[in-house]
């Protein structure tokens, strides 16, 4: 709305009013981008979730007002996966708690671009992995988190521009790399689990590692 008229409710009482808006004139007036825009929260979400069944415009507004890649200062848990984000563009994960999860602990899924995950400590208990990046991601930072238990380690597939700097990590495997990846670093991060190798990242292009402890081989 762009104009609002509100007399006087009482205290503590929404049913009741105490005084009445009266003899109000609004006249000559020029009123251009002064409102706020609202929607249903839950159709941006719509949009959000399943892009490919709408078309450019929804998905513009949807990005527009509904603000879904920030999530800073949470303490997250779950039987499943604790956080999968998928789709995404421009996503910040900063300074959260992940205390336990069944299955992946923390999951960067499909077409995410321009990620920066940091300050995080992520506890993977016995679920699946610990720490996931899947297929068609890009420009992925993940610098300065702790990475603990787990019971299958890391799973890197095919990410473009990845970084993975200075987290700890002691699940039970090493990180195993899938097959396509392009432009990736491991470089100044603890390892502690009882597999502590990184296979060869067959099919891959342009993988650096270096500077990490307890890897074998000091790579």
């Amino acid at each position: 709305m762009v104009i609002t008229v509100l007399g006087g409710g009482k205290k503590g009482n929404e049913r009741e009013v105490e005084t009445f808006a009266r003899n109000v004139t609004v006249e000559n007036c020029t009123l251009e981008w002064s409102g706020k825009f609202m929607w249903d929260y839950g159709y941006l979400w719509q949009i959000t979730v399943w892009p490919e069944d709408y078309n450019e415009a929804e998905r513009a507004l949807a990005a527009k007002y509904f603000l879904h890649d920030l999530v800073r200062g949470c303490r997250l848990s779950a039987l499943g996966d604790t956080m999968h984000i998928q789709k995404s563009h421009s996503i910040v994960f900063a300074n959260n708690h992940i205390t336990g999860s069944r299955v992946g602990a923390f999951f960067l899924a499909e077409y995410c671009k321009d990620a920066t995950i940091t300050g995080n400590t992520v506890d993977g208990t016995n679920g699946s992995r610990v720490v996931s990046v899947e297929k068609s991601c890009e420009d992925v930072t993940i610098v300065g988190n702790t990475f603990r238990n787990g019971g299958r380690g890391s799973w890197i597939n095919q990410p473009r521009n990845f970084v993975l700097a200075d987290s700890g990590d002691n699940a039970s495997h090493a990180i195993t790399f899938a097959p396509v990846g392009d432009t990736i670093l491991v470089t100044d991060n603890i390892f502690s689990g009882p597999v502590r190798d990184i296979p060869p990242s067959t099919g891959c292009e342009r993988v650096m590692i270096r500077d990490n402890v307890g890897l074998e081989g000091n790579r």
